[in-house]
């Protein structure tokens, strides 16, 4: 799912699952954008990469920087392709229990010519506070199991590929 064109730029939101893709990124030599400063220092073992850490105010609980200014920063950027994280996900979209990390995910979707959702089965029928993307603001989910029946076919019918990895 990454781009085919090794300098496009990529966002990797933070997160554990988001984490996985780190290895996979080697041979590219584009930017990588993270709110993350586990997901930078990761990114660093690559050394062609010319990693971006976005602004704003790291939460001790997902280490992601949130607030304004990340937001802000989202705006001028355009990566080919975002791969984020959710907490939750469910008929009514992809869920987050904290406000201001669902502003900086939703600012990440808007921005971002393709989005991924890397989203174990823990997370599949779990609602959060907030919705920060629904089905058809996603172009890609992928998990580590199949979805429960009515899920897949809400996914199917608003266009999101559903991959099993």
């Amino acid at each position: 799912l990454l781009p085919n064109d090794p300098e496009d730029a990529v966002l990797v939101d933070a997160g554990t699952t988001t984490a996985e893709l780190l290895p996979h990124l080697s041979g590219r030599r584009g930017p990588v954008i993270t709110n993350a400063p586990a997901i930078a220092q990761g990114a660093l073992v690559h050394t062609d990469l010319a990693v971006h850490v976005l602004p704003g105010r790291v939460r001790p609980t997902t280490e992601a920087a949130v607030g304004s200014s990340t937001v802000e920063a989202l705006r001028s950027l355009h990566p080919e392709v975002a791969f984020l994280g959710c907490n939750g996900l469910d008929d009514r979209g992809f869920t987050t229990p904290d406000p201001d990390e669902a502003a900086v995910k939703t600012a990440m979707v808007r921005s971002a010519g393709r989005r991924v959702v890397l989203a174990d089965a823990r997370k599949v029928g779990a609602r959060h506070l907030v919705t920060f993307a629904t089905a058809a603001d996603v172009d890609v989910l992928v998990t580590d199991a199949a979805l429960p029946a009515d899920l897949g076919r809400l996914l199917d019918d608003a266009g999101i590929e559903v991959r099993i990895a």
